[in-house]
């Protein structure tokens, strides 16, 4: 929330104030289990859900194969959307670590025009690490169970490698750079009401 009132006024469609609650998870797969619950089923099957986050089938799909299993259904809860598109799967940059904001832009304009859902939402990556404007680090190896891979930025913090300033300024432009295809978004979705907020929060001390 500090974070995106940091930027807030450069973005004329952000408040300066930034109102906001708290997660149900401090990560994206606890928040996933804990949002896409059986308790929002009629909700759920109204929602597009459009997600970068190679979290997503391992919480929700049938196998949850992998290291978060313990978060997880016994049942597939993807299928319970309206629709789902894992974008991940086909939009990963294997340079990147991750996949670019405007993969997740281009498929949601695209699906909005098309077949637009009651509720949609476009779960981008940014901004997550690795920051695509200013990258420090590695990403996430989506082949061994979506976990970091050995020298992620907060190894290298720890590890007295970077410094916590540099690794949040580095943040911050990445928070930019998803924010300038949020702006992308708003100028070809004509939606009643859209909501920008994020999963979970990140902690730098």
């Amino acid at each position: 929330v500090d974070t995106i009132e940091e930027v807030s006024d450069e973005y004329e469609f952000l408040p300066e104030s930034i109102p906001y609650i708290t997660s149900v998870a401090g990560g994206s797969p606890k928040w996933l289990a804990n949002t896409f619950s059986k308790e929002w089923i009629s909700e759920i099957n109204r929602t597009a859900y459009l997600s970068a986050n190679p979290h997503t089938r391992r919480v929700l799909g049938e196998t949850m194969d992998g290291l978060f299993t313990e978060v997880g259904g016994p049942e597939d809860r993807l299928s319970d959307f309206e629709h789902f598109a894992p974008i991940w799967e086909t939009h990963w940059d294997d340079d990147l670590e991750t996949v670019p904001a405007r993969a997740v832009t281009d498929y949601l304009i695209e699906f909005y025009r098309s077949q637009p859902s009651e509720r949609t939402i476009a779960h981008y990556m940014q901004p997550h690490f690795p920051s695509i404007p200013d990258p420090i680090g590695e990403g996430m190896d989506i082949e061994n169970d979506a976990h970091w891979n050995s020298n992620d930025v907060w190894t290298l913090i720890k590890n007295g490698d970077i410094s916590v300033d540099d690794a949040y300024e580095s943040y911050v432009q990445n928070l930019r750079y998803v924010l300038d295809d949020i702006e992308v978004v708003l100028s070809n979705v004509d939606a009643e009401k859209v909501i920008i907020t994020a999963d979970h929060g990140n902690a730098f001390g």
